[in-house]
C-alpha cells in the first residue's frame, strides 16, 4: 500500500510525456528569483511557480483528457508545453523581441528553469519583475486564444503587462552642466539653419503624446505635429520617444543648414550625444529607443541634439 499525499495527487495528472521539461538543477536560486527578487503581484509569482513545477493546464498534459487536440494553436507546429507557449512560439518571440526587454529568443528547446538562470545576470529587479509580468500576460493572451478565439496579437500582449507591471521611478532628471547647454547659450542659427523643438505627455492611466515644434533660422513657424503613443511605459521613455519623432520629422526636411533638436529631458539628450561611451549605463527601459535615435543621428550628421529647460521648451 503506498503513501498518499495531496502533491502527489496534484502532480499525478500531469507526468508522463508532454509535462514540462523543467528539471530545476537550480531550485534553490531559482525560487528565491521567483518569491523574493522581484516585485510582482501575488498571482503573477504563483504563476511563475506552477510554470516551472510544470503544472499549469497546458494542451498537453492531457493524460485525462485525451480528446483534446494537445498541439500549440498558432500553427500547430509543437506540442503546447510551458516551454513553447512562452519561449518558442514565433508570435510569442515576436512579443518578446517588442518588448522592454527587445530579447531575441532562441528557437531551440530549453528547459524554464534553465532559461531563468542563464538570464538571471541580466534581469535585475524591475528587469526581472517585468519578464515574469510579461510571462503572465503571454498566458492570458493564450487563454483568450483558447477559450475566447481571439487572436494573440503581440502589441496588445505587450501593453497588457506595462498595464500590469509595476515600474521603478525614472531616474532623477538632475540640472548638471555636464549634461548639455541651455538653449540661450547656444550660438545663434545661421541662414539655413532649422529647429526643432519635442515634448512628451505621460500619465498613470497610460495617457500619453509627443508634440513636435519645426521652426526656420528666423524662428518663423514653420510646422507643428501631435503624435498619440500606443506603447510607452514611462515619463521617461516618453521623453525618448519624443526625440526620435522629432529626428524622423528632421529626416523629411530638405535643408542645408544644420539641425537643431530641443528636448527637455537632460538624460535622453546625454545618452544620445555621448553615444556608445553611455550606452551601457542607459536606463533599460528606453535602451532600444535610444540605440534608434543614435542611428539616425549618425545617418544625418547635419542633426545636433541639445537640452534645453521646459519654460525654453514651452
Amino acid at each position: 500500500m503506498g503513501v498518499f499525499s495531496i502533491s502527489s495527487f496534484y502532480r499525478e495528472p500531469y507526468s508522463g510525456d508532454g509535462a514540462s521539461s523543467s528539471n530545476h538543477g537550480y531550485t534553490s536560486n531559482i525560487w528565491q528569483l521567483v518569491w523574493r527578487k522581484n516585485n510582482c503581484i501575488p498571482r503573477v509569482k504563483a504563476f511563475i511557480w506552477r510554470s516551472l513545477s510544470g503544472v499549469i493546464p497546458t494542451l498537453a498534459l492531457n493524460k485525462r483528457m485525451p480528446m483534446v487536440d494537445p498541439y500549440y494553436p498558432h500553427y500547430k507546429s509543437a506540442k503546447e508545453i510551458a516551454e513553447h507557449m512562452l519561449l518558442e512560439c514565433n508570435v510569442v518571440r515576436a512579443i518578446w523581441f517588442d518588448s522592454m526587454l527587445g530579447f531575441r529568443m532562441d528557437s531551440s528547446p530549453q528547459s524554464l528553469d534553465r532559461w531563468i538562470h542563464s538570464v538571471k545576470d541580466y534581469l535585475i529587479g524591475e528587469q526581472l519583475t517585468y519578464a515574469f509580468t510579461l510571462m503572465w500576460a503571454i498566458w492570458k493572451a493564450r487563454n483568450s486564444l483558447i477559450f475566447r478565439k481571439e487572436e494573440m496579437d503581440p502589441r496588445r500582449v505587450v501593453d497588457e503587462a506595462s498595464r500590469l507591471w509595476k515600474p521603478c521611478p525614472d531616474p532623477p532628471n538632475k540640472d548638471t552642466r555636464a549634461v548639455g547647454k541651455e538653449a540661450d547659450n547656444l550660438p545663434r542659427p545661421k541662414d539655413g539653419d532649422m529647429l526643432c523643438w519635442v515634448d512628451a505627455a505621460w500619465k498613470e492611466d497610460h495617457t500619453r503624446g509627443v508634440g513636435i515644434a519645426l521652426w526656420n533660422f528666423r524662428k518663423e513657424f514653420l510646422i507643428g505635429k501631435s503624435l498619440h503613443l500606443e506603447h510607452c511605459e514611462s515619463a521617461l521613455a516618453g521623453e525618448a520617444r519624443a526625440v526620435l519623432e522629432g529626428l524622423k520629422e528632421i529626416s523629411k526636411l530638405d535643408t542645408r543648414g544644420q539641425c537643431w533638436l530641443f528636448s527637455n529631458s537632460q538624460l535622453v539628450v546625454k545618452t544620445v550625444n555621448d553615444g556608445k561611451n553611455n550606452l551601457s549605463s542607459t536606463h533599460w527601459t528606453i535602451f532600444r529607443v535610444i540605440q534608434e535615435c543614435m542611428s539616425w543621428v549618425s545617418i544625418f550628421p547635419h542633426v545636433k541634439v541639445y537640452y534645453t529647460s521646459r519654460s525654453n521648451n514651452a
